[in-house]
């Protein structure tokens, strides 16, 4: 591999001017210049389209796609389709890279050989501009050092990696035609998994070269139905994957593990779903149910709440619904640890 290939990196925009020149100033202003910079504009309507136009017409690296709202999935795909660099990465238009994100994730990924490069990201909960260094809050939790395909994988579901394809270096060639789930909100999970699947050798480094942006108006931390039908799709088809995978990757153990994890999410949702009108939340109420029931049959609930909520929602689904505002359901997320750790 030469030692400064092209890279890609693929901005999707879609209404974020108050945030957008940080986010390509961090861009264009990188210490490595071999750069191929696509920006997608997914419709936007508050001027954001004309921003990215300005950066083209000054920056011959940036090459801007205009396209009706199709979404997240959709404009991350157009910039897969338009990629010509050896390697890829992403930026969401509301957050920023440090100046040697670039440099030094290339760096690590010539010299080790690795497919995908993870770096640690800092979470600025700001709506001015992001400083670099003014926050202590930085992901993921792993240990910085060098993971194969099995190890990278349950890390993913233990948590200790997290899923957006952001804060992450990719081989182009991992990518073949694999893309993001159309219309989906939860869109990074599935391909994440999918493409570590793909992979060999995965580096994490120690140093936050990422700045994440957790904003209350953002796609994720919005509440709506089509949100939680996302989630639960994900959690479902993720569940597909570590049964598939069983027990070649992850053992009996840790499958049970996420199927309890699962059933308790699920529950957690169908309390949610009474913040919604009667007929906003009646088809997911029926379905959410029926599956409730069908993933209790296979794994008994072993948390307490979470056993008390599962047969009252099988057995009185309309007690349920009385109490459900006063049943306080905590986050829970039970890790998977490591094989051999």
């Amino acid at each position: 591999m030469e030692s400064r290939p092209l890279v890609s990196v693929i901005i999707p925009v879609y209404n974020v001017r108050s945030f957008l020149t940080q986010a390509l100033d961090s861009v264009v202003h990188q210490t490595y210049t071999n750069l191929d910079i696509i920006v997608i504009d997914d419709g936007s309507t508050d001027g954001s389209g004309e921003i990215c136009d300005q950066y083209a017409q000054k920056d011959k690296r940036v090459v801007v796609i205009h396209q009706d709202n199709k979404g997240l999935s959709a404009a991350r795909n157009a910039g897969l389709d338009r990629a010509q660099g050896a390697m890829v990465a992403f930026l969401d238009s509301d957050d920023a890279y440090d100046f040697s994100f670039i440099e030094s994730m290339v760096s690590v990924m010539v010299r080790e050989g690795a497919d995908i490069v993870i770096c640690r990201y800092s979470v600025h909960k700001t709506m001015s501009a992001m400083e670099k260094g003014n926050c202590r809050q930085t992901e993921p939790a792993i240990r910085p050092g060098k993971y194969d395909r099995d190890d990278a994988i349950r890390a993913l579901f233990d948590g200790s990696l997290n899923f957006s394809v952001w804060n992450k270096l990719y081989t182009r060639g991992i990518w073949g035609a694999k893309r993001f789930p159309d219309g989906h909100v939860y869109e990074d999970v599935e391909i994440t998994y999918r493409l570590y699947a793909q992979s060999h050798r995965v580096f994490v480094l120690d140093t936050p070269l990422y700045m994440y942006r957790g904003r209350t108006g953002s796609i994720v931390a919005t509440a709506s139905i089509k949100n939680m039908e996302d989630r639960l799709l994900s959690r479902s088809r993720s569940e597909a994957f570590i049964r598939d995978n069983t027990p070649d990757v992850f053992s009996v153990e840790q499958l049970e593990t996420y199927k309890q994890r699962r059933l308790a999410g699920m529950v957690q949702y169908y309390a949610r779903l009474y913040q919604f009108s009667e007929s906003e939340r009646a088809e997911l109420e029926k379905k959410l149910r029926k599956e409730i029931i069908s993933a209790g049959t296979e794994t008994k609930p072993n948390m307490s709440r979470t056993k008390a909520a599962y047969f009252m929602i099988c057995s009185c689904p309309g007690l349920f619904r009385i109490i459900q505002t006063a049943y306080h359901f905590g986050k829970r997320c039970v890790k998977f640890p490591l094989k051999g750790k």
